[in-house]
């Protein structure tokens, strides 16, 4: 199974590299991976550099930005199998995306994605007839079984 790590940007300079979009909690740790792949499962040769803070890739065999623009706004890939595991309560985000989403052992909905907007990580569950907004923490989760492929909302917060 693959998963999504990152976005190319824009292109920078006049060798082709790109601007790269890190997904990883600490965006440096994107340096740690050398197999990467392109959502039509294409292999991708990418060497990536630090400047000013800010990530870029040079692709093998692409020289100009004029080669390199095919690849801005496409999803960076690697096999899940090359991530490490993880401890109790920790979760990959792809983990938590269409889990089934229960409140007092009713379905109201699944998670549709995961959202981080500076005060913290959140779900986005779609419920039958609107959306709602919860925090990614175990006061708001009581549990999270991803076998299951399930999720247990606190009663206390929720009142669908």
């Amino acid at each position: 199974m693959m998963i999504i790590i990152g976005k190319i940007g824009k292109t920078k300079g006049v060798n082709g590299d790109l601007k790269i979009n890190s997904f990883f909690a600490n965006p440096f740790d994107i340096f740690i991976y050398s197999s990467f792949f392109l959502e039509n499962k294409t292999r991708l040769s990418i060497k990536f550099t630090k400047k000013n803070n800010q990530i870029y890739g040079k692709i093998k065999e692409i020289n100009t930005p004029e080669e390199a623009k095919k690849f801005v706004g496409k999803y960076i890939y690697i096999n899940k199998e090359n991530l490490p595991n993880l401890d109790k309560n920790e979760f990959y985000y792809n983990d938590l995306e269409n889990l089934e989403v229960y409140l007092k052992k009713k379905k109201i909905g699944k998670v549709k994605q995961i959202q981080n907007h500076g005060a913290g990580d959140y779900l986005e569950i779609k419920c039958s007839k609107e959306e709602i907004l919860v925090p990614f923490n175990f006061d708001h989760i009581l549990t999270i079984d991803i076998k299951e492929k399930k999720m247990i909302l606190n009663h206390d917060y929720y009142d669908l």
